[in-house]
């Protein structure tokens, strides 16, 4: 698949992105201050926050999207929903990702971004940080080599970027498309997990269950305690 990254700007000039008209990108721009992070200091600098797969190829390609049969690690969507950051490792996998996806930034500018993204009051974080532990972390994060994908989960979906589905449509998409398969997997389970969370609802074992189209006790025996804990986490915010 051809390399796609995107950030958004220029709306007043009628930026569009991957062919969607500027209406659907105004409704995308709305959502995302909801969130309360000042996102619009990365559009402004164009910084680039999520990357579709560079060379894993899809095993079915839709109108809305991709499908990845054994998974892809190559898609990278910060800042995609409510969630804020709310520990130091997650903050470090943050700024490690935005490193990687622009490597021709400069350091002084990365600095700055890095910063500004440590600021609990700009949205981000949920906590703060000692001005000391910032510069520590950055210079670390500045010292490490690009040339290395930061880790990431595995995805079987991939919706394109303002599809113009509804969270409803989605969901019914991916317990569709990965429902098809008999053997329930933490990675179809953790797929469903992030559906659901993109959709601002709760995860529960019932919704997973609902979607893979099997009854409770599977997922239950599948998911495991690290998947566990990532619900939590995930349902914190909603």
């Amino acid at each position: 698949m051809k390399q796609t990254f995107f950030y958004l700007k220029n709306i007043a000039n009628g930026f569009t992105c991957c062919g969607c008209d500027i209406r659907l990108l105004s409704i995308l721009i709305n959502k995302l201050m909801s969130h309360e992070r000042k996102i619009e200091y990365l559009h402004k600098r164009q910084v680039i926050y999520r990357s579709l797969p560079t060379t894993d190829e899809p095993t079915q390609s839709y109108e809305w999207g991709w499908y990845y049969k054994d998974g892809t690690m190559q898609c990278f969507q910060l800042f995609a929903t409510p969630n804020k950051i709310n520990t130091l490792k997650s903050l470090r996998w943050h700024l490690f990702v935005l490193r990687y996806l622009n490597k021709n930034m400069g350091q002084e500018k990365f600095d700055a971004i890095a910063k500004f993204i440590c600021n609990k009051s700009n949205g981000f974080t949920t906590f703060a940080l000692r001005s000391s532990l910032i510069e520590f972390t950055i210079e670390d994060i500045g010292n490490r080599e690009m040339t290395t994908q930061p880790p990431n989960k595995s995805r079987k979906v991939i919706f394109k970027p303002m599809c113009g589905l509804t969270k409803v449509e989605k969901l019914r998409i991916v317990g569709s498309v990965i429902g098809r398969s008999t053997v329930v997997t933490k990675d179809n389970i953790y797929d469903c997990m992030l559906s659901i969370n993109e959709g601002n609802e709760k995860i529960t074992i019932t919704r997973i269950a609902t979607m893979l189209s099997c009854n409770r006790k599977t997922i239950a025996r599948n998911i495991g305690d690290e998947l566990k804990n990532e619900i939590d986490t995930l349902n914190d915010v909603i």
